[in-house]
């Protein structure tokens, strides 16, 4: 018996105790084992929804902002349940997407050697209740995911944080573009790191790089981030996300009929 063979065993006599569900469409069984976390039909929706590497039309005005593929549907199931369900395992096929969307900004670039990854940063209240912050968790793979393709970015630097308590007090997904901005701009501050305990320091001013997210709605969040980074001295060369939502007037009509029933 082989060392995948002993692997798959004991998969089974885990899954007997906790069965584990597929991410997206949250069926269970043996068919999930190497698929990470997804059945075999939506690991595959879920992977061609991410060559859908395109340039959302966003409403706050941002340039350079790549997206892997479209917020709906498998891909939106598989977003959510890694951010909100706990599906660390969701990271590398997400992770991937992300690879895209920076591989695309790099491409224009001269040097990509000494381009740094700066994630959108999560509330700490957040980040404690999931025990990761998303953005950070998808850069740190799509890093890993490009060195391993030949090209070489410098980090992740997790340089912005949340200063201040955004108020909770409605929803996010019901606020338009003016509300989202109002709501959170100067609400970044320059991260403070654990090496700068250490007297280290990080010195960004005239360095490249590129803010990554999980999923860009309106751009609020990206470009409160990129004006951290700008008052640090940064060049923002382009903004990465695993998905983009939809705009309303980007919806088919048909989907539309369906929203207001």
């Amino acid at each position: 018996m082989n060392f995948s063979s002993i692997r798959k065993s004991v998969w089974q006599i885990a899954e007997l105790a906790v069965p584990q569900t597929c991410a997206s469409c949250r069926t269970y069984g043996i068919e999930l084992y190497n698929n990470n976390g997804l059945c075999p039909a939506c690991s595959q929706l879920v992977r061609m929804s991410l060559l859908n590497v395109h340039v959302p039309h966003l409403r706050v005005p941002l340039n350079n902002v790549v997206a892997a593929g479209v917020y709906e549907h498998e891909l939106a199931r598989t977003v959510l349940a890694f951010k909100n369900e706990g599906r660390y395992d969701q990271h590398r096929v997400l992770g991937g997407g992300l690879a895209r969307s920076i591989q695309l900004i790099l491409e224009a670039h001269e040097n990509p050697s000494m381009c740094v990854l700066v994630p959108v940063p999560s509330s700490s209240k957040n980040t404690k209740k999931r025990g990761y912050s998303p953005a950070e968790v998808l850069a740190q793979t799509a890093h890993r995911d490009l060195k391993l393709q030949g090209i070489n970015i410098t980090r992740v630097i997790p340089a912005v944080s949340v200063g201040r308590k955004v108020s909770q007090a409605s929803g996010q997904k019901n606020l338009g573009a003016q509300a989202r901005w109002a709501r959170i701009h100067r609400s970044m501050v320059p991260a403070t790191l654990p090496s700068m305990y250490l007297g280290f320091s990080i010195d960004l001013r005239d360095t490249p790089c590129i803010v990554c997210d999980d999923v860009v709605t309106t751009g609020a969040s990206m470009a409160e981030t990129g004006r951290v980074l700008a008052e640090m001295g940064a060049r923002v060369i382009g903004y990465a996300s695993v998905a983009a939502v939809p705009r309303r007037s980007e919806l088919l009509p048909k989907q539309l009929e369906n929203k207001n029933c």
